[in-house]
């Protein structure tokens, strides 16, 4: 289980896009950096209880030029996410 305290810094953004539906929250941190580069990533959440949400699953680009997350988009079976390349 990942804990708010190791989800992203500040300068990653995190929290720049949201989308949810029914107990699942999307999150969007674009500006992760992994080896120097900013990758971006996207964190999935789902509600537990009417209290908690717990991170289901973090999701990053395999090319490292691109940063992913810049918008978002969730519907009850897909989630669409934006890549934008410094290239």
């Amino acid at each position: 289980m990942i804990s708010l305290d190791e989800l992203e810094s500040e300068s990653s953004l995190f929290g720049r896009e949201l989308a949810s539906s029914s107990d699942t929250l999307v999150v969007s941190a674009p500006f992760k950096i992994k080896n120097s580069a900013y990758v971006g990533s996207v964190y999935i959440f789902e509600r537990s209880s009417e209290e908690f949400w717990s991170v289901k699953q973090r999701l990053m680009p395999q090319n490292v030029q691109e940063r992913f997350g810049e918008a978002l988009a969730l519907n009850e079976e897909e989630l669409f996410g934006s890549v934008t390349s410094d290239d």
